[in-house]
């Protein structure tokens, strides 16, 4: 194996940590703003209860801003790294290496822009229910 190749684990193997570690401060975080809780009938009976619900939303547009950026700066930091590892292979491996790593990248970005677009999905949805659902909630409980 050229030194290259052993090289070119090594930053798949750091990237992986530091994309493991990303994804999971990501989850952390929306932990903690209690989604499960964001369209509970309890919480959106009361004008509190709904403010917390739009405030744990709002946050959540700014983790995934955060996320979004964090996984900006990863790909270009990942794909420089991949280069100068790549160049530094013999040229009749470089081709083959090449696609992997290029397949590699391309499939984590397609899975990436899916997440972002459910998420949105899933936040825009929750935005347009939440004046609906805490005006039929309160009215259903007095």
């Amino acid at each position: 194996m050229h030194p290259a190749e052993a090289e070119l684990v090594n930053v798949a193997r750091r990237f992986a940590a530091v994309g493991a570690q990303v994804a999971q401060t990501f989850e952390q975080g929306q932990r903690q703003l209690r989604l499960d809780l964001l369209l509970s009938q309890e919480r959106l009976c009361t004008a509190e209860g709904a403010q917390t619900s739009l405030a744990a939303l709002e946050q959540l547009r700014h983790l995934v801003a955060a996320h979004k950026q964090a996984f900006s700066k990863f790909v270009t930091e990942s794909s420089a790294q991949f280069a100068a590892v790549l160049a530094q292979l013999p040229p009749e491996l470089q081709p083959e290496k090449q696609a992997a790593v290029t397949a590699s990248l391309n499939r984590q970005l397609q899975a990436q822009a899916e997440f972002y677009r459910a998420r949105e999905q899933w936040m825009e949805a929750a935005e347009a229910i939440l004046p609906i659902d805490r005006l039929t909630s309160c009215i259903v409980h007095l």
